[in-house]
């Protein structure tokens, strides 16, 4: 399995990507969608 996970300052879990498939890629698209709403708070 292969899994990406955006937590922010407070330590909640603001995107979770897990795969089943380790020669799949995580969406970046969302992580990065993800870590600009973090960087926004």
């Amino acid at each position: 399995k292969r899994a990406a996970f955006v937590i922010d300052r407070k330590g909640i879990i603001q995107h979770i990507d897990i795969l089943d498939d380790p020669g799949k890629i995580p969406d970046f698209h969302a992580i990065e969608h993800a870590l600009n709403k973090c960087s926004e708070q």
